[in-house]
C-alpha cells in the first residue's frame, strides 16, 4: 500500500467508532479476517492532500489483493480501505536575505 502514489503512511491508530463503542479498539492499521481460506483485508491509511482519494483507494485495493494472493496463495475477496487522515505538506521554510 505504501508504494502507491498518494499514500503517506499507514494510520498509527485505527479509528473505528463502532468498535470503540462495542469492544476494545485496535491500534493496528491492518486487519485480516480469514474464513474458509478466503481473506478480507482492512487497511487504515493516511493520504497526501490533493490526491484523488477514490482513484488512490482503488490502486491500493488492487495492489494489496494482488500482492497477498501472489505471496500466500490465499484468495482475497475484499480489501477495505479506510482513510484515517489527510497529510498536508509542510510549507518550505522561508530564508531571510
Amino acid at each position: 500500500a505504501l508504494e502507491i502514489e498518494g499514500v503517506d503512511s499507514l494510520a498509527s491508530f485505527a479509528t473505528n467508532l463502532k468498535g470503540w463503542l462495542l469492544k476494545k479498539q485496535s491500534a493496528k492499521p491492518i486487519g485480516i479476517d480469514l474464513s474458509d481460506d478466503v481473506a478480507v483485508i482492512e487497511l487504515h491509511v493516511n493520504i497526501k492532500a490533493g490526491v484523488n482519494i477514490p482513484e488512490t483507494a482503488e490502486k491500493i485495493q488492487s495492489a494489496v489483493k494482488e500482492a497477498v494472493q501472489n505471496m500466500t496463495g490465499i484468495a482475497v475477496s475484499r480489501v477495505n480501505i479506510n482513510i484515517a487522515g489527510i497529510v498536508f505538506a509542510e510549507p518550505a521554510e522561508q530564508t531571510e536575505a
